[in-house]
């Protein structure tokens, strides 16, 4: 097969071939994507279309990801007769991107479709200009979780194309073998990733609620689309809460499958909610799930009494602006007028008639937040911290400060017995509920001042 990669789409819908508007020509001669004032007038509609679109499979399959990404050539998409090149799709794609995040923020599908095409796309960007490191492995690789192989084995091997052969070499090279079972491939995946970059990172995704295969609770199941980690779109090290301490792990390949990690407990679980969001119920923050989750907030009292909402609305956004760094002001004047705009909305009728007044842009604090919250609950812990973390979790879970962990980890205490020299006794093993937990105050290694303050041993 020649180097076109080939895609059956639906049309957007016909363009106005009527077009006068100045503005609109300028885009056009320009090269970009801009719809005409009767498209803006149908966006709803012009929308859907493209919703519909990126929706086929042939956007989440594995293979298409690394034929799109690894073709010497702008690949060709082909509708019938006509075809248009790659690059000029995507370009198409991106101004439908911002019209969609201004103008409906809440179809979360949607965006999703087009989040999938903007991966590719930067995938090939990236490829083309000779950049990648050992780390984007990883991204790639929690990225596509929700793209479908019909050999999950493939969720790894099917990847590792997207690396350049000297990053793969220098890293001692990840063997493909598909002897090998799917747990043992993820397991070894894991262990290879953290020996490789000195990191823990991977451990963030290891949330497997949903998985049907039997890994040991540190694996990662990479055939289930759970959840993003908090982390996936963070800069590298906007989180540090090990501090400088450095990286340790041991593991020793056996029938056990257990993770050695040197770290400090350093609180428990108290209180936990018992509503999580949904899809299309978050942005409203009248809801009875944000109702429950701002009680919860103002029990927090590590940060001092009257100050709970700083912390609160820090947390929902895990503290952090997408691909840029930590919240800021900004964040928090975003934060407030969202709940300005729903009381606004709320309003009686006659109210509705007087002229309201231009509220702030609040788009990228609900985006944020939306990828935040959904599917994660908010707790409490004994020592008063607030923190937001994957489901999952129970009262008494350990808090632990695990050396080269970028987040907390949650654990939860095993007590095995074995017989040893002809006498029983416990053997003390953790089973990690979440390794990916941002607790609010415990983020840059404050965590070690309360140790040493009060003796706390690893």
């Amino acid at each position: 097969m020649d180097s076109i990669t080939s895609l059956i789409v639906e049309e957007f819908g016909p363009s106005s071939g009527n077009n006068n508007d100045d503005e609109d020509k300028d885009d056009h001669a320009a090269g970009r994507f801009s719809p005409t004032r009767a498209q803006r007038c149908l966006l709803p509609t012009f929308l859907a279309s493209v919703d519909k679109l990126l929706q086929r499979a042939w956007f989440y399959r594995i293979w298409v990801l690394q034929e799109a990404v690894l073709a010497p050539e702008d690949p060709t998409t082909l509708y019938g007769e006509k075809s248009i090149t790659w690059d000029d799709f995507w370009s198409a794609l991106l101004s439908i991107w911002k019209l969609a995040q201004e103008a409906v923020v809440q179809e979360r599908h949607l965006l999703n479709g087009l989040s999938s095409v903007t991966f590719i796309a930067q995938l090939r960007f990236d490829w083309k200009r000779g950049e990648g490191s050992l780390s984007d492995v990883l991204s790639i690789v929690a990225r596509s979780r929700v793209r479908e192989t019909t050999d999950p084995r493939d969720k790894i091997y099917g990847l590792l194309g997207l690396l350049k052969p000297e990053v793969l070499l220098d890293a001692g090279g990840f063997a493909v073998d598909y002897n090998k079972s799917v747990e043992l491939v993820y397991e070894e995946f894991a262990v290879w990733f953290m020996d490789s970059t000195k990191s823990l990172d991977v451990l963030n995704y290891s949330y497997n609620a949903a998985s049907t295969l039997s890994l040991s609770s540190w694996v990662p199941d990479w055939s289930i689309p759970t959840a993003a980690s908090l982390c996936w779109d963070a800069p590298p090290s906007l989180y540090n809460t090990s501090g400088n301490h450095p990286f340790r792990f041991r593991y020793v390949p056996s029938s056990l499958h257990r993770l050695h990690l040197t770290g400090l407990e350093i609180d428990t679980v108290k209180s936990v909610v018992r509503l999580t969001h949904g899809e299309g119920e978050m942005e409203d923050p009248t809801s009875e799930t944000w109702a429950e989750w701002r009680a919860l907030a103002r029990t927090a009292y590590s940060y001092g009494s009257g100050t709970s909402e700083e912390p609160f609305w820090r947390t929902v956004v895990a503290d952090k602006k997408p691909r840029t760094g930590r919240a800021d002001n900004e964040t928090g004047l975003q934060y407030h007028a969202w709940l300005l705009h729903e009381h606004q909305k709320a309003v009686s009728a006659e109210e509705e008639e007087e002229e309201e007044e231009e509220t702030r842009d609040f788009s990228e604090f609900l985006r944020t937040m939306s990828f935040t919250v959904l599917g994660r609950r908010l707790f409490v812990t004994e020592r008063g911290f607030l923190r937001i973390a994957d489901g999952g979790i129970h009262t008494d879970d350990g808090i632990f400060i695990v050396y080269g962990g970028s987040l907390c980890f949650i654990l939860r205490r095993i007590d095995e017995a074995k017989s040893v020299k002809g006498d029983d006794v416990r053997d003390v093993t953790y089973r990690l509920i979440n390794s990916g937990a941002y607790v609010h105050g415990l983020a840059d290694g404050e965590a070690f001042n309360i140790a040493q303050t009060e003796g706390l041993e690893l």
